[in-house]
C-alpha cells in the first residue's frame, strides 16, 4: 500500500530518445566530465540499465506508478523542443500545480 502523504506533488518526466541523450553528454565541456561516468561507454550502460527498469508504455515503470497514484505529470519530449519551450512548458505547468495546491 502506497502512504499519499510520502509522494511528490508533481513530476516531470523528460523523455528523449538514447542517441540525443549521448549526444548531449558528448558536448558537454571536458572540466565538467571529468571523473564522472559521462563517457559514451557509461551512459550506453546506464541508459540500458534505465530502460530495462523503465519501459514505455509499460504498466510497472515509474511513470506509470505515479500517474496510478494521482500524481501531477508533466511529460516533455525534449528532443522535439527547444530550450526556450521546456522553460516554458515547466513554469506553466508548476504555475498550475502551485495554483491547485495552495
Amino acid at each position: 500500500m502506497v502512504d499519499h502523504r510520502k509522494l511528490p506533488e508533481f513530476v516531470i518526466d523528460l523523455e528523449a530518445p538514447d542517441e540525443f541523450l549521448k549526444h548531449r553528454v558528448k558536448q558537454l565541456p571536458p572540466e565538467q566530465t571529468a571523473g564522472t561516468h559521462y563517457t559514451e561507454e557509461g551512459m550506453t550502460r546506464r541508459l540500458a540499465h534505465y530502460r530495462k527498469a523503465n519501459p514505455p508504455g509499460e504498466e510497472g515503470n515509474l511513470v506509470s506508478f505515479f500517474k496510478e497514484n494521482g500524481v501531477d505529470i508533466l511529460k516533455l519530449e525534449v528532443d522535439k523542443m527547444s530550450d526556450q519551450e521546456i522553460e516554458n512548458s515547466i513554469n506553466a505547468f508548476l504555475e498550475k500545480v502551485f495554483d491547485k495546491i495552495s
